[in-house]
């Protein structure tokens, strides 16, 4: 047996083993087999349709060329008999030759071998080599187009699913509060479109459809569940308010009892802020009837409720901070008081420290602080001035 046929034969059987290979894996391909079952639409249709009606040509064309490597074979297995030269050049003619005969109306005119020999019958003489590129012609294309559709399923089948999921839930969510949501019928238009597009085009869909439904879906659902959490904090907002109806009060008593005894006991009182009326809080018109109003009120829905509490918690609010505003403005003088007569019992007990007669003439200073301090109205300036007089003459 010639050694080089030889050689040349087994590289032919490895070429027609490992294509065979490629077959069996791609026919065992899910996403080759939804291809192959359906009718793509748009560019996907354009680009494997074709490709999908020429896929049977590869077993065919493969059975070709397993026949004629078996016969190479068997011309090879006689050349060591009295014909082996014979044979052995008609085994070499079949590996080198244009000896494979393929019908010439099955070749795509895509795909018709460049240098072809065209017999009586309409058939085309091709060597094994040109039969090798034919197979790769009709799979590598395939192989391309089923690995990018399985691409593209890859990344949009789970968004899909996650989207579905997010927006039902939305969906039910606007149905149980009877709300409308706007954002829900966009992103339930464009999930059921590119669902359909999933299946049908999945080629002809932008690379940025992923993204921008997952944005969609993220905006609807974003709405719903501040929707959500808006209803789910309507009764715990109603006790916050009923709370701070009870804060509110409690400020108000302590702005207009703090006004009351810095206006008594303080001079100047120019800065003292007055205190608003207490019909703010309980009249006719103040924030507990209308809290009360909007908590026993007959609503025809959940919506009015929720915006009258949140009207509500903006006026008190608002009230909260010119009350708590009052209290700190109102106390500060007194406070200021409270700190002087701290100030002078330092300074008391460090008068008696100092030896006479000083001590005696600072003590009648000491007795004017004294005085000033605990004197209705008590003249802060004035005592300021007195403190500072008595560092001063104590140095």
């Amino acid at each position: 047996m010639d050694d080089r046929i030889a050689e040349r034969l087994a590289t032919l059987r490895a070429a027609e083993s490992r294509i065979a290979e490629d077959l069996l894996e791609l026919d065992e391909n899910p996403t080759y087999t939804l291809l192959a079952a359906g009718d793509m639409a748009g560019a996907t249709g354009r680009r494997v349709n074709p490709l999908v009606a020429e896929a049977p040509l590869l077993w065919t064309w493969l059975g070709t060329l397993r026949s004629h490597l078996d016969r190479a074979e068997a011309l090879l297995a006689e050349s060591g008999g009295w014909f082996g030269g014979r044979s052995t050049g008609d085994a070499e003619t079949l590996l080198d030759g244009r000896t494979v005969a393929i019908h010439r109306a099955s070749v795509p005119s895509r795909l018709t071998p460049p240098t072809v020999v065209v017999d009586d019958d309409g058939a085309y003489s091709i060597t094994p080599n040109e039969l090798l590129g034919l197979i790769r012609s009709v799979y590598e294309p395939i192989r391309e187009a089923v690995a990018d559709v399985d691409a593209v399923w890859q990344d949009l089948i789970p968004r899909l699913e996650a989207s579905e999921k997010a927006l039902v839930h939305a969906e039910a969510v606007a149905t149980r509060l009877e709300a409308e949501v706007p954002e829900l019928v966009p992103a339930r238009q464009r999930l059921d479109a590119v669902r359909a597009s999933v299946v049908e085009d999945p080629l002809g869909l932008a690379t940025s459809v992923g993204p921008d439904l997952d944005a969609l879906i993220a905006r609807a659902a974003g709405k719903a569940g501040a929707l959500e959490r808006s209803h789910g904090s309507l009764s715990a907002d109603t006790s916050r308010a009923e709370a701070l109806v009870a804060e509110l009060r409690a400020l108000r008593a302590r702005a207009a009892a703090s006004w009351s005894e810095a206006h008594a006991k303080i001079t100047p009182a120019n800065q003292l802020v007055r205190t608003p009326s207490a019909a703010v809080i309980d009249g006719p018109q103040g924030l507990a009837h209308r809290l009360t109003e909007i908590v026993e009120g007959d609503h025809d829905d959940w919506h009015e409720a929720r915006r009258q509490l949140d009207r509500w918690l903006t006026s008190a609010g608002r009230l909260r901070v010119q009350l708590s505003r009052a209290v700190e403005v109102n106390r500060a003088p007194l406070d200021r008081r409270d700190e002087l007569r701290g100030l002078w019992r330092a300074y008391a007990t460090k008068l008696a420290s100092i030896p006479e007669p000083r001590r005696s003439e600072l003590q009648v200073l000491g007795d004017q602080i004294h005085r000033q301090l605990h004197r209705s109205p008590t003249d802060l300036p004035a005592v300021e001035g007195l403190l500072d007089e008595f560092v001063q003459r104590s140095r």
